[in-house]
């Protein structure tokens, strides 16, 4: 009797488990058309670009999963567990593969310095310094950890075709790569944040802290690189060239109501690549999603693109991952 008892209840602990693992992949699937549904509601747009931006309560600045554990709960009647979802702007960040295109020159640096400029930056404020590491520390790739403007050269290096080092008039920064780099670079794009621990001196721990301010998007769309200052977190302002001045007074502004046109013209007047490589409004967002009951947690990780503002237009689903 005891051990009939024991089978019954185990395959009653196992036919919940893969009941639940059923009902919370429908749910992380439909938490991606929700955010579908939410990204297409012209009263979301504007919260996407105004007050809301500024509260992390709505909007996440980074791509950390642990962000989720402070989400609020969505009110789902007859579900019991707990579901949650975040959605972030993708283009309130600096996008790595924005480091390809043309070099400009000292006096007239092109759109590629201007982002390798601006990575540089933020990677100064969150303090990247040269370093040396031993073998068996395995911290990163080649065991040299690089300052900030070696460290944009070399993922120039690991991004770029070609199979010589960054040299670019317009950044003045000397990549690493050459002919017996042995293997140490792809040479194409990246396809994804987590390719960038590959890149020789990203450590797990420099991965991290750049997180919040970084992404990757793989579109060729000139708009979808530019910068959404709308929604950009005051570390990506000021990267970009914003002073603090500026910073404290778009932050100001956007928690009030989004910031419009003429506004940017003033923020970015004497500053051409400024004004070409920021916008108002973004089109590439994550989501990301957990549910967890009592017998299974479920992650999901989704890429989606708006191709215009209007509200007729349908949100295209890019990649969807579930963990």
């Amino acid at each position: 009797i005891i051990n009939l008892t024991s089978k019954v209840y185990l395959e009653s602990r196992i036919s919940k488990s893969y009941t639940d693992e059923l009902v919370s992949d429908n749910m992380l699937f439909s938490s991606v058309n929700l955010a579908k549904v939410l990204l297409s509601d012209t009263a979301l747009k504007i919260s996407l670009a105004g007050p809301q931006a500024a509260d992390s309560k709505y909007i996440w600045p980074g791509q950390l999963w642990n962000q989720l554990a402070t989400a609020e709960t969505l009110p789902v009647e007859g579900f019991i567990g707990d579901p949650k979802i975040q959605i972030i702007d993708d283009d309130g960040l600096l996008n790595i593969n924005s480091l390809l295109g043309a070099d400009g020159t000292p006096t007239a640096p092109s759109s590629s310095d201007f982002y390798k400029t601006s990575l540089s930056n933020l990677f100064d404020r969150l303090a990247f310094e040269a370093q040396s590491y031993r073998p068996e520390d395995y911290k990163t790739r080649g065991n040299v950890a690089f300052n900030s403007k070696t460290q944009v050269a070399v993922i120039h290096d690991f991004i770029d075709t070609d199979d010589q080092p960054h040299n670019s008039p317009g950044f003045s920064a000397q990549g690493i790569e050459g002919k017996n780099s042995n293997g140490l670079f792809l040479n194409r794009p990246l396809k994804s944040e987590t390719e960038l621990l590959l890149v020789p001196g990203i450590t797990v721990e420099r991965f991290n802290r750049a997180m919040p301010f970084i992404n990757v998007d793989t579109g060729n769309a000139f708009d979808d690189k530019k910068i959404n200052i709308n929604t950009a977190p005051p570390e990506v302002l000021t990267s970009i060239g914003f002073t603090d001045t500026q910073v404290e007074s778009i932050i100001n502004q956007r928690n009030l109501l989004p910031l419009d046109e003429e506004i940017q013209n003033k923020l970015t007047e004497g500053s051409i690549l400024l004004k070409s490589n920021t916008k108002l409004s973004s089109n590439n967002f994550s989501i990301f999603a957990k549910i967890q009951t009592a017998t299974t947690v479920r992650w999901l990780r989704a890429k989606l693109e708006r191709k215009s503002n209007s509200a007729n237009q349908k949100i295209k689903v890019s990649a969807v991952d579930i963990f």
